[in-house]
């Protein structure tokens, strides 16, 4: 275990210890804070990027091979209905069709009545006058086809079936188009035509509901000339297009794919054809590239916000930090210059007011660092909430969340180093505890160093701080790898143990031992009494601080225990913490039971506060809650509100506030002027909240959650609600 046999003082070098170690890594960690960033989200960006893309190429071929496989169908129903009332026609002669139009009519109403594509069914003779329809009846004498390709098509033998282009019908004058086949006679003589035509809207909006939830994504269906038949995003139909796709469907190619400027909306698209069958059909689909690439740039934005906005915090900080650094390294001169010329006392002295300026130094950083954690976990609880169910987030938001949680460990150390940490007792379970340390302390060991912990389950609770708590252990654990360079053994025991007066400081009742035992290098028994005191150490300059021990022995001290220590050279030594059992129980949680959402309060909260990012946040609790919010940035500015603006429920301050009032006075200034008013003051530093206190105010310690300050404004609400009862 670590000895502490002379003052740092003695062997202070002439050059700042550490300083420029110190200053190389965080010159090092600015430098990863600004790099590691830069590199995370470009790969993240390339990589996302290509999946983006590769994705609308995926959704491209399953839209046209959806729609391929709806318009073949559509065709083949078709034909197959041409068939069916071919054999229905094909055995009578014309004039029996014609006497029998009105059953003729009545069956092709029927059949076109259930198939939503038709427009109508229509059987000509050989001269291309209409014989039977499903729209008229009777048919119009006048009407005739004899010009129509399609007609020509059949007469002249070119082919069993055709497929019209869109054309405006003659008798209703709507777009449609036609699939057609002969009828033939015996010896294939040419009797005259079956019809059917086709609405192109039918198409558009079944494509309509095909992309419904593909933003971006165009189906066209086109004719083999080049002619739109059906699309959507609407389009004119039976106008020739131009582009890639409609030059090689007329050069005869039957499929393919391109990166092109729609000559329809003149969005840039990426896109595939093929042939519908043997018919002269192509469907096309398409997505045009600003429609995923802004869903990109949404994601990648959120991502950046992720990966830049803490990595901008925390170089900030390190900025501050470096500033910060070279001045103390100036201090640091200047005192090495007057130390040299001073009585040991003096020197004592200068070493205690430095190691006051450190921890204002650290506190000041830590409490700013924590001001900024409490911004960005607001910030990242409603993130979580709106974009729940985004899995492209999910990781980074995890991510930030863990980063966030180490953020708040490392500041709850730094705070209790500084002494400006509330602290926070609450009944820890021991056998628990030790079991987190062991997986606490297991990498800082190293592998030479065994670790075996020995705790009884029946250790009692005891009260104390977590953070003081931990942060003694690790002192401890560490001092005691230090003592074995060469490696060796640390053995951790818990027990109960009665204390009757004659032990150490004369301690009476139940408490809680824990030994921390090394095989180490041992201490020498003159040096014994001097370890618990700040600044003494047998590590080489630059090792060590001295204060290791000294905030073990001063947290076991603030719980109402203490520390002894028991060394031989060469044969290590051993540390015993006794901390007195707790009178409360200890209160078990379930591992992964999910937290609960915070309970709903209401009320007008006038929020005082000077930080507006820390207001912000503060807010957002507070609506979170249920509350209405509006928000002073001092006390002198509150008191005008509050004096201008009645119906306030309660108010919540900062103590610590630029103006000539503090959180402090302005709850004095309430308590006066408006006694029934309830007043919750805010703070994160200990003087702050032991002096708000001992005026008898309600003080919540920084940082807090939804469910904690609900909690203290009800019990400040309460306190009001009792008091003017008694008044009464």
């Amino acid at each position: 275990m670590d000895a502490r046999t002379h003052s740092t003082l003695d062997n202070a070098p002439a050059a700042a210890p550490g300083l420029e170690r110190t200053r190389a890594a965080l010159k090092t960690l600015l430098l990863l804070a600004i790099l590691l960033p830069v590199l995370f989200f470009t790969g993240y960006a390339w990589q996302s990027y290509r999946d983006a893309d590769a994705a609308v190429r995926d959704e491209v071929e399953r839209l046209a091979y959806v729609a391929e496989e709806h318009a073949l169908k559509v065709f083949e129903i078709n034909e197959q209905l041409i068939q069916r009332f071919l054999a229905l026609v094909n055995d009578r002669s014309d004039e029996r069709i014609r006497a029998e139009q009105a059953a003729y009519h009545a069956e092709l109403s029927r059949i076109a009545a259930d198939i939503p594509h038709l427009s109508s069914i229509n059987i000509f003779d050989v001269n291309g006058a209409m014989l039977v329809s499903n729209r008229f009846y009777p048919v119009p004498a006048q009407l005739n086809i004899a010009d129509h390709e399609d007609f020509k098509f059949h007469r002249e033998g070119r082919g069993p079936v055709y497929v019209s282009p869109v054309y405006e019908g003659r008798a209703t004058g709507v777009p449609v188009f036609s699939i057609s086949v002969a009828r033939r006679g015996p010896g294939e003589v040419f009797r005259g035509m079956v019809s059917i035509t086709l609405r192109p809207d039918y198409f558009s909006e079944y494509y309509q509901r095909l992309t419904q939830h593909a933003d971006g994504a165009a189906i066209a269906l086109l004719h083999a000339d080049g002619s739109l038949i059906a699309r959507y995003p609407p389009a004119k139909v039976g106008k020739q297009l131009g582009g890639p796709f409609a030059e090689r469907i007329r050069a005869g190619q039957f499929a393919g794919s391109a990166e092109y400027v729609s000559s329809v909306d003149g969005l840039e698209r990426y896109g595939i054809y093929r042939q519908i069958g043997a018919y002269p059909i192509y469907l096309a689909t398409s997505y045009a590239r600003e429609a995923w690439l802004s869903r990109w740039y949404e994601r990648a934005g959120v991502v950046a916000g992720f990966t830049f906005v803490p990595s901008l915090a925390l170089c900030v900080i390190l900025a501050i930090a470096l500033r910060r650094l070279q001045r103390e390294e100036e201090g640091w001169n200047q005192w090495r210059a007057e130390v040299t010329q001073r009585q040991a006392m003096e020197m004592a002295y200068k070493q205690a007011r430095r190691l006051e300026a450190l921890g204002q130094l650290t506190g000041s950083v830590a409490h700013d660092f924590n001001n900024l954690l409490m911004v960005v976990s607001t910030s990242t609880m409603l993130l979580r909430r709106r974009l729940a169910g985004r899995e492209d987030v999910e990781q980074p938001l995890g991510a930030l969340e863990r980063s966030l949680e180490a953020g708040k460990r490392l500041t709850r150390q730094l705070l209790a180093f500084s002494r400006k940490q509330p602290l926070r007792p609450e009944v820890l379970d021991v056998p628990a505890q030790m079991n987190e340390f062991l997986e606490l302390v297991r990498a800082s060991l190293g592998s030479r160093i065994v670790l075996q912990l020995d705790v009884d389950p029946a250790t009692k609770p005891v009260y104390a701080d977590e953070g003081e708590f931990e942060l003694a252990t690790l002192n401890l654990a560490i001092n005691a790898r230090d003592a074995m360079p060469e490696g060796g053994t640390l053995s951790v025991h818990a027990r109960n143990v009665q204390l009757d007066g004659s032990g150490p400081k004369g301690l009476r009742g139940e408490f809680v031992a824990i030994t921390f035992e090394d095989t180490g290098q041992g201490i020498p028994e003159a040096n014994l009494r001097h370890v618990f005191e700040p600044f003494f150490t047998t590590k080489a300059p630059g090792r060590g601080t001295g204060l290791g021990l000294a905030q073990v022995y001063g947290f076991c001290e603030e719980v109402g225990g203490t520390a002894t220590v028991e060394s031989e050279l060469g044969r290590g030594t051993k540390v015993t913490l006794f901390l007195p059992v707790s009178e409360r129980p200890y209160a078990h949680i379930a591992a992964g039971k999910p937290e609960a959402a915070p309970a709903r309060t209401s009320g007008r909260v006038l929020l005082v506060e000077d930080n507006p990012e820390v207001a912000q946040a503060t807010r957002v609790l507070l609506e979170q809650i249920g509350c209405t919010v509006e928000i002073a940035s001092n006390a002198d500015e509150a008191m005008v509100r509050i004096d201008n603006q009645p119906g306030w429920d309660i108010v919540v301050s900062d103590v610590l506030m630029p103006g000539r009032a503090s959180g402090i006075t302005l709850a004095k200034w309430l308590h006066t002027h408006y006694p029934d008013l309830p007043v919750l003051l805010v703070t994160g530093y200990t003087a702050q909240l032991e002096q708000a206190k001992s005026e008898g105010l309600h003080v919540l310690a920084k940082p807090f959650d939804a469910e904690g300050l609900r909690e203290a404004m009800d019990e400040v609400r309460e306190r009001a609600r009792r008091q003017a009862v008694h008044d009464i």
